[in-house]
């Protein structure tokens, strides 16, 4: 013989444990959405530097070699797009998660190919070595975040 179920008027669970599972979804929420918004600024003021650098390696132009110059340029408009998508993931945005990772995905790519040495740092030093760390815990953070968890 099965148990009746709850009676007409009563409840399953208590409601203070509603409210506070509903305060902790509330409170995870809050804080990724900081955590965007940090990583969004940052974001935002890395790629006009990168920006600007391979706006000035374009005056450093050499005929015979194309193939520098197009990737001074596939890098300069990547790092505006990314200066752009940071704006809008400081304003709340959720779209800008995927186009800043990818910005951050292919500067790693970048560095670890010895493309660029950034920040005026020799070729895998620490500084580039930490850099890199940095882009790949932001683009994991901005990439496997939660759907609902709009920055």
């Amino acid at each position: 013989m099965a148990l009746p179920g709850p009676l007409r008027g009563q409840r399953r669970g208590s409601a203070s444990a509603h409210c506070m599972a509903v305060d902790m979804a509330t409170t995870s929420n809050t804080t990724m959405k900081t955590t965007h918004r940090i990583l969004g600024a940052i974001w935002m003021t890395i790629c006009p530097y990168f920006l600007v650098n391979a706006v000035l390696a374009f005056y450093r132009f050499h005929p015979d070699r194309l193939d520098t110059l197009s990737i001074d340029l596939f890098f300069a408009v990547l790092y505006l797009a990314g200066a752009v998508a940071g704006f809008y993931l400081l304003m709340g945005r959720r779209w800008p998660r995927i186009v800043v990772s990818i910005v951050a995905l292919l500067t790693v790519t970048a560095s670890l190919m010895g493309l660029f040495a950034f920040f005026n740092a020799l070729p895998y030093s620490f500084v580039g070595i930490a850099f890199d760390i940095f882009a790949l815990a932001s683009a994991g953070v901005l990439l496997f975040s939660r759907k609902y968890a709009v920055a």
